[in-house]
């Protein structure tokens, strides 16, 4: 009874302590107010006080926020940034690109920390995100803040609208994506210059003497189509160009015939065929170095674009 309680500290039942204070007719239990004393209950008796005593041992802090876990897409790679809990979330995550398609490269960057890592769960619904992003958008990002899981980015087709508005209601996630923008003379140029240093860097190669591509090439137009697909309203022409070895009629009707299959090759990456067509020009613009043919870099395609608005 409270008539019981004295001065100093009493054990609790859980091991733990309490420290009783008594002055006048009011009687404090560390700190706390006893406001209706000796409720006679069936195993004791119970004081209402008026706060809650929380053990010394027992952490009522937050959990830190999550970190950002994001994919970006674009130029036909993948690259993750962020972090996960453990190793088996970035198999989840990596493995989603590698199901979109094998044409992606993967760039990982991410990091592991059980405590503020991305969870299993979300883990897997943002997997549901990357593979329809890299599906059905030409660019974009997919992502979980911290707080919610989103997907915004640029789409071709109402189709490929449909389809990421479906993936994304299906894990709870925002949708912001927009249609391809209308290409100006200047969003043309940029794209020309693009896809050429892309195909300087990456030749697009055929077997010897012929117009069979090589495997590697494939490759290349894949991300060719990828970049070129990223403007709506443009003309696109594939030029081909030979060395000035050979007859000048046969190398003129290779190199249309090998830029027919590139632009071929582009329209099944994606490409409106009204908006491609394929010039050859055989050796009639070698590349020179200090006055003499390099006939490696003159054996070529090039990309002139225009806008049509």
């Amino acid at each position: 009874m409270s008539s019981d309680l004295v001065a100093g500290t009493l054990a609790t039942g859980d091991g733990g302590a309490v420290e009783i204070a008594i002055q006048d007719s009011s009687i404090t239990v560390s700190g706390a107010t006893i406001l209706a004393p000796d409720i006679a209950a069936a195993q004791g008796v119970v004081h209402i006080i008026d706060k809650v005593l929380i053990p010394a041992d027992l952490d009522l802090s937050m959990p830190g926020p999550f970190a950002e876990t994001r994919a970006l897409f674009e130029s036909g790679g993948i690259a993750l940034t962020g972090v996960v809990a453990s190793e088996v979330e970035r198999a989840v995550l990596t493995a989603s690109v590698n199901n979109a398609s094998g044409s992606l490269s993967v760039n990982d960057q991410l990091t592991v920390d059980p405590d503020t890592g991305l969870d299993a769960e979300t883990a897997t619904s943002l997997a549901t995100l990357i593979t329809a992003m890299s599906v059905n958008l030409l660019n974009g990002v997919s992502g979980f803040d911290g707080a919610e899981l989103y997907v915004t980015g640029t789409y071709l087709t109402e189709a490929d609208r449909d389809a990421i508005n479906t993936a994304a209601e299906s894990v709870g996630a925002s949708v912001d994506i927009q249609p391809q923008p209308v290409a100006t003379e200047a969003d043309a140029a940029d794209l020309e210059a693009e896809l050429n240093a892309y195909v300087a860097a990456n030749p697009v190669l055929f077997e010897q003497s012929s117009a069979t591509l090589t495997d590697s090439s494939l490759i290349a137009l894949d991300r060719l189509a990828l970049l070129a697909q990223g403007l709506a309203q443009v003309a696109i022409t594939v030029e081909g160009h030979t060395d000035s070895d050979g007859d000048a009629t046969e190398n003129r009707a290779l190199s249309q015939i090998r830029a027919l299959v590139v632009r071929q090759a582009l329209i099944d990456g994606g490409i409106p065929e009204e908006s491609i067509t394929a010039a050859g020009f055989g050796s009639e613009r070698p590349v020179l170095v200090d006055g003499a043919e390099d006939k490696q870099a003159s054996r070529r395609v090039e990309f002139r674009v225009e806008a049509t608005t």
